[in-house]
């Protein structure tokens, strides 16, 4: 067994000289033995090894118990240990999600913890091949896609890039773990909710396994070994290909749908995968997948919702992902008045028109922020001017040019449809002299003289 190990921690370079490796104790069997089997290699292989528990608070007295154990055992093999106590069940309540999927979440983000506290590169964990070959069997009865049906990975990085997952008994089936800690005469702690049939996996470990070995392959767990290491390579593939095109469409939080449409379908699917998952998705399903696949072919506007709040939208050749909030139009008009500063609260902003700048280059403006400030073109201010939103027949006026419908001008620069509605202009009549943060036209005066006045905005601030 201890040569199988040291093979497949060569074949994915799982151990390097000067590694710290921080390793999950259950207390239980399989992270028992591979305490015992790093403490043998780690003078020769030129690693140190550390030690995280947690108490899931799951199982009362026999938890606490554990916890001893694992802490008594540490003290005794002189292996530094950092052990954490967490409400699953509680969590699992919070989050909205089953007891084994809260109690993995909480794991992975206790063994990152004790990671960077412990100064560790490494953490391994004792999966071993019947661990891998349920979790497959999960992922089938799932619906997962290819990566489920690889098993589960023998090495991948952590949350922290710095750090790596590493999982030396995952060749190693149960049988031979068990075989090893009996002849070494090793303590360990048996977990009494492996044997309860409540939980999926557990049934799958305690009765659809054996009965498909005894009635249909002795050889099944190697068989399926072999085939999850084939998928797992052919995925790893398939995922290269994936983010190179991903790097290619993807600019901005936006996909280009041109991009994303010529894609074959197992590509079109990864890319989205990550997409929806880089943008507060954190576990797309095949239906939300599916759904982003034809928002891609449809028309600009349409939108989808999401889960976590969340929508994706198509903005002419782009696909967004924005909260899944509506917000509603403005519908505002304010007139300025000459020489005499005015707050916009719809805007958040103080404007000015006046004949001479309300602040110069010589004021004391710690208190604001100067956003711009236009000398404007005195006599084509034959009316007031308002600070408003967009109404219909409003346009843009170019000097020898002529005009251009602001609405035209939004089809032309695919302005998104909430951001037209939200857009705030200064306008005289249906004149646009500039939008708010966008646009500028020709009303603009070269040098300061009599057929000038000023327009200021600006902001307070905290």
């Amino acid at each position: 067994m201890i040569s199988k190990i040291i093979d497949t921690i060569k074949q994915w370079n799982m151990v390097d000289l000067g590694d710290r490796i921080l390793l999950g104790l259950s207390g239980g069997m399989d992270s028992i033995v591979l305490l015992h089997i790093l403490l043998e290699m780690r003078t020769h292989h030129g690693f140190e090894v550390c030690v995280v528990h947690i108490d899931h608070g799951l199982r009362g007295e026999e938890s606490l118990e554990n916890s001893a154990f694992c802490t008594k055992l540490c003290a005794d093999l002189g292996v530094e240990l950092v052990s954490f106590a967490e409400d699953v069940n509680g969590l699992a309540r919070e989050w909205g999600m089953s007891i084994e999927n809260a109690g993995r979440k909480v794991r992975y983000e206790c063994f990152l913890e004790a990671a960077k506290m412990l100064d560790c590169n490494k953490i391994a964990t004792a999966h071993n091949q019947n661990d891998s070959i349920e979790n497959i069997f999960l992922s089938m009865l799932r619906g997962s896609g290819m990566a489920g049906f690889g098993g589960i990975p023998p090495i991948r990085p952590a949350a922290d890039s710095h750090i790596k997952i590493i999982r030396p008994l995952i060749n190693i089936l149960r049988n031979e773990i068990s075989a090893y800690c009996t002849n070494h005469n090793l303590e360990y702690r048996e977990d009494s909710s492996n044997l309860c049939d409540n939980y999926l996996r557990n049934r799958i470990r305690n009765k659809l396994l054996p009965d498909l070995i005894r009635d249909y392959n002795p050889a099944l767990l190697d068989t399926m070994r072999r085939s999850a290491e084939i998928i797992y390579q052919e995925d790893n593939f398939l995922k290269f290909l994936a983010d190179s095109e991903y790097d290619l469409i993807v600019q901005n939080d936006e996909i280009f749908v041109d991009g994303l449409n010529v894609l074959q379908i197992p590509i079109k699917r990864r890319v989205i995968r990550k997409f929806l998952m880089e943008n507060g998705v954190a576990d797309p399903m095949f239906d939300h997948i599916e759904s982003l696949i034809s928002l891609a072919l449809g028309d600009t506007g349409k939108e989808i919702h999401l889960p976590k709040n969340r929508r994706a939208v198509r903005i002419y050749d782009t696909i967004q992902i924005a909260e899944n909030t509506q917000e509603n139009p403005l519908n505002f008009c304010v007139k300025l008045p000459i020489n005499e500063p005015i707050f916009v609260p719809e805007a958040g902003l103080w404007f000015y028109l006046g004949k001479t700048p309300y602040f110069s280059v010589k004021n004391n403006q710690k208190s604001t922020k100067i956003l711009c400030t236009k000398a404007l073109k005195y006599d084509m201010i034959d009316r007031e001017v308002e600070i408003r939103t967009r109404r219909p027949g409003d346009v843009l006026y170019f000097n020898n040019v002529g005009t251009k419908k602001l609405s035209d001008y939004f089809i032309d620069n695919k302005i998104p449809r909430q951001q037209r509605e939200r857009a705030i202009f200064a306008v005289c009549g249906n004149r646009i002299i500039l939008m708010i943060g966008g646009f500028e036209t020709d009303f603009f005066a070269d040098i300061d003289g009599d057929n000038t006045i000023y327009l200021q905005i600006w902001e307070e601030m905290l």
